[in-house]
């Protein structure tokens, strides 16, 4: 319990804000300020009652405050805490992003398809952190329960078989096997015969795929793409603006300060030609020239 305490308090911070958010949800049921069907995810309370809160809390609800929630929540963070070390270790805002993205496509496929969507989706979202995890560390081995090793790609398939063997839910109760109670205006729109762990296994095989598509977008495209990320953050994309914005700007600076001086100077070209005429030509005798003294030595012979 210490060590598990000791770990949580360790997370860095993508990680720590989610598992702020597990714990905050539970300590306000434990103190009976809210309950279940406060946090499920229900698109009629949103719309009809601009409850938008639920856009966010079905991702953070696994249980109330206790001992069982708090063991929980160490192996809640186990995965995203090892891929925001490795992979986003000096660049954590692109791993908020990268976890925005996937609740984002989440949400709309729960919007789109509300006959499979399950109350909660904290188990989809942080499978599709695993299925990341674990496509970008294929070489790791992984010890499930100290008995059975494989490696890193099959982990996200062995939580999905022992997801669906745990849950017990059946349709329209919590994860404690209690019903929610909701009335006729907040109808589930439950599909007969698909039980609530049918949803969460369709969900979380959904997060899956969206996990891969992660993976393709940031690890398999830009390799044939000249480096192109589609999935790259909007202040990527605004930084490299700004960056080709000031490289034309200094062109532009250098082409017009390169034009004011490439004429020279007219004075330059004035000094020359002077210079030239004064300086006599090759071959030309000086003694033809008369001096001053030979001149009026002459006017003297003249007078006399």
């Amino acid at each position: 319990m210490d060590m598990a305490v000791q770990q949580l308090t360790e997370l860095p911070p993508v990680t720590m804000t989610f598992i702020g958010g597990v714990f905050t949800l539970g300590l306000l049921q434990f103190l009976g300020f809210a309950s279940e069907i406060h946090y499920i995810f229900l698109w009629k309370g949103i719309v009809q009652r601009y409850e938008y809160w639920r856009f966010v809390t079905p991702f953070f609800y696994f249980g109330k405050l206790n001992i069982d929630l708090a063991l929980r929540a160490y192996f809640l963070s186990r995965h995203p805490r090892m891929l925001e070390e490795g992979c986003y270790r000096h660049n954590v805002a692109e791993y908020a992003w990268i976890m925005l993205f996937a609740a984002a496509n989440l949400l709309l496929i729960a919007v789109a398809f509300p006959k499979i969507s399950p109350p909660f989706l904290g188990s989809s979202l942080l499978s599709a952190i695993t299925y990341l995890w674990a496509r970008r560390n294929e070489g790791v081995r992984v010890s499930l329960l100290g008995v059975f090793t494989f490696t890193a790609p099959y982990l996200p398939w062995v939580t999905l078989a022992m997801s669906y063997i745990a849950n017990d839910e059946g349709p329209g109760r919590d994860h404690r096997g209690r019903p929610i109670k909701v009335s006729h205006h907040d109808e589930m729109h439950q599909e007969p015969g698909l039980s609530g762990r049918d949803k969460t296994l369709i969900f979380e095989l959904i997060g899956m795929f969206i996990g891969h598509v992660i993976f393709f977008l940031e690890d398999v495209y830009p390799k044939f793409s000249g480096g192109s990320r589609p999935l790259a953050p909007p202040w990527v994309y605004v930084q490299r603006w700004l960056d080709n914005s000031r490289e034309q700007t200094e062109d532009v600076y250098v082409e017009e300060h390169n034009t004011d001086y490439a004429a020279p100077a007219p004075t330059q070209r004035l000094t020359d030609s002077v210079s030239h005429s004064e300086t006599p030509q090759a071959g030309t005798s000086t003694s033809a020239q008369p001096t001053h003294r030979e001149g009026l030595v002459n006017r003297l012979g003249d007078g006399s």
